[in-house]
């Protein structure tokens, strides 16, 4: 299987047992909790699909290459001698999650790598990528994510707004600047780009989707 389909699939198994977390409590039987998962994890899968094939469009565009992976710790650890990354993105979303009783959702699971090779550079002015090339391909993924929610969520379908729903959430979390999450690439290649993109994204979400949360369910 294709390395980034499967960071897709796996990204996606942990969103929809994210999104699934608030209704435990509520859910009369498992059948219903697991048709839920199964939703958002399609959804998930879809939406991730997406925003991967327009990175990877654009890093085309400027003679670079990107990667779908896993938001994982930068720095190894031991376990049993030997040296592995955390992967955070599949254990933060649904920790905090739980801890918060599916109040808070933190829908960032992946990051994307960016490569660029020389001869893909030729005739530019720089031969590797600047800090601000590599901000504007790692925003776009929390723009495609917005601009769906806001399409769909003017159609009043229930299906196309839990989609809206999931991207809203999808777009605000991958702009914060922790440590290889997105908004880190953005936040420290082009600080004034950063708030830029964080401020468009945040009074969209506010004009256009959910007023009443961002990332806190109600």
């Amino acid at each position: 299987m294709d390395e980034e389909l499967r960071t897709i699939i796996i990204a996606s198994i942990v969103l929809g047992i994210v999104f699934s977390i608030a209704d435990i409590r509520n859910a009369q039987e498992l059948l219903g909790l697991l048709v839920k998962a199964i939703k958002f994890f399609l959804i998930a899968f879809i939406s991730l699909l997406f925003h991967n094939f327009i990175q990877k469009k654009y890093a085309k565009h400027i003679g670079a290459t990107t990667k779908l992976v896993l938001w994982d710790s930068k720095k190894k650890i031991k376990f049993f001698r030997k040296e592995m990354k955390f992967p955070l993105g599949i254990f933060l979303p649904p920790v905090i999650s739980l801890l918060s009783a599916g109040q808070i959702i933190f829908a960032s699971a992946t990051s994307t790598e960016i490569e660029v090779h020389p001869s893909h550079r030729l005739g530019r002015k720089f031969v590797s990528l600047t800090e601000f090339e590599r901000a504007k391909v790692a925003v776009l993924a929390p723009v495609v994510h917005i601009l769906i929610a806001i399409i769909l969520n003017t159609t009043g379908i229930a299906l196309l707004q839990d989609i809206a729903h999931l991207n809203t959430l999808l777009a605000v979390s991958t702009m914060l600047p922790f440590p290889g999450v997105l908004g880190s690439t953005v936040f420290f290649g082009a600080k004034p780009f950063y708030i830029f993109s964080t401020t468009f994204i945040l009074v969209l979400c506010n004009l256009f989707l959910f007023s009443n949360f961002i990332l806190f369910r109600l």
